[in-house]
């Protein structure tokens, strides 16, 4: 028994670290984008569409134009790529939280004369936590900007003091130690709290999946949540036997 409480507290604390360290190393695609202008069938989401073929195209009445981009999680961004025409200096902004932006850093960039050159954008340091930037263009060699597709990186893991990781809410590491917690007391006392142990942790992978979109390790969470469930029903079972 002591093995396998030993085993059950390695993985539920192995999946949340994994579970940090890939999502913060992963590409992140927009969820949604709207710009200042748009032209009839280049329209502002066809910035973030995942569809190369596509582009968005603003209006033509000169720059400044911008895009707003929106995701379904905060992140820390370093940087991001663009297939884009027209601006000479893009700044890339997130939220002040008063109904405003703060430019992270600007960047120069020369005018390609075409929406298919894919440019990269390194910030010298990270973007505080957001799940909304603008990428605002204040001068162009055109009178419009063409962009075809943008992707967005997020900040490498620093050497730090642990903390809890940003990737993962405070209810994901709640829920998992309320799983820990339960089991451990299960298996010392009251075995149908490993039960309800097992559906903690069916839960833990509901709000995994929310928050890293992750198909793999949500389902492992979910068969692990499986394990623990029919354990329990046989350690009551066997306790009434």
């Amino acid at each position: 028994m002591q093995k396998i409480i030993f085993i059950y507290i390695m993985l539920i604390f192995s999946i949340l670290i994994v579970t940090q360290i890939s999502s913060a190393q992963l590409i992140s695609y927009p969820a949604s984008c709207y710009g200042d202008t748009e032209t009839t069938n280049f329209e502002a989401f066809k910035a973030c569409d995942r569809d190369s073929s596509t582009f968005w195209e603003s209006g033509v009445g000169g720059f400044p134009h911008w895009l707003i981009v929106n995701f379904t999680s905060n992140y820390t961004f370093d940087g991001f790529s663009i297939f884009s025409n027209g601006p000479t200096h893009i700044d890339f902004q997130i939220p002040n939280g008063i109904g405003g932006w703060n430019t992270v850093q600007g960047f120069d960039t020369s005018c390609s004369g075409s929406n298919v050159i894919y440019t990269n954008f390194n910030l010298t340091t990270p973007s505080n936590l957001t799940n909304q930037i603008r990428l605002y263009a204040t001068t162009g060699c055109v009178t419009f900007w063409d962009l075809r597709e943008t992707l967005f990186s997020f900040a490498p893991i620093q050497s730090t003091p642990f903390q809890v990781p940003a990737t993962i809410s405070v209810i994901g590491w709640l829920l998992g130690l309320i799983a820990l917690a339960l089991f451990i007391f299960g298996a010392w006392k009251f075995p149908l709290s490993i039960f309800v142990s097992g559906i903690v942790t069916i839960f833990l992978g509901l709000q995994l999946f929310s928050e890293t979109h992750s198909i793999i390790i949500s389902s492992f969470v979910w068969l692990l949540g499986i394990f623990v469930i029919l354990f329990g029903i046989w350690r009551v079972k066997g306790d009434l036997d």
